[in-house]
């Protein structure tokens, strides 16, 4: 006779409240807030540098000024529309959507642009994804984890110092 099938896959671990997978920050103190006041991309003055953020992968999240949980930008959107958006000449933006919350991290590849780089930023109707450095994507582990029993979500980014000064990781305004 031929052998036993194998068994199924295991699903992967969650932690055991569901809302935070395990190879997340289990906690808000496990991770920095980037106040995204200066960050948003309606706001047009040079200001914030990320390039000052931690040179070793850390666990970042966005609040607004109150607090609430906000999240990187998911589109180049008006990026490209005036030479300092989210207060940087370069805007970078997850072009990746985020786990589900309580989901194994995911790869997200962030995107930039420089200035107002207009329609060099587009090609072929799909905006151009570079990074300052290599004019390559930057991929970067993200979670998605509620520490209120699913009331709000919180969107983390395991980030590094952007490639150069005035850089930016741009930021919605909005959970």
């Amino acid at each position: 006779p031929p052998p036993p099938s194998p068994p199924p896959p295991s699903p992967p671990p969650v932690a055991p409240n569901g809302y935070c997978h395990a190879d997340c920050p289990q906690s808000l103190s496990d991770s920095t807030v980037l106040e995204d006041t200066r960050r948003l991309h309606t706001y047009t003055s040079l200001s914030a540098q990320d390039y000052y953020v931690s040179s070793t992968p850390t666990w970042y999240r966005f609040e607004d000024s109150s607090g609430n949980p906000s999240r990187m930008m998911a589109t180049s959107d008006g990026l490209e529309t005036s030479s300092y958006n989210c207060g940087a000449t370069w805007r970078t933006w997850n072009s990746s959507p985020m786990p589900v919350m309580g989901e194994a991290p995911s790869t997200a590849q962030l995107c930039g642009f420089y200035r107002n780089c207009g329609a060099s930023c587009i090609k072929n109707g799909v905006a151009n994804c570079y990074n300052s450095v290599s004019l390559s994507p930057e991929d970067v582990p993200t979670c998605t984890c509620s520490y209120d029993q699913g009331a709000t979500m919180t969107y983390m980014y395991q980030l590094t110092k952007t490639g150069t000064t005035y850089q930016n990781y741009c930021a919605t305004g909005q959970p």
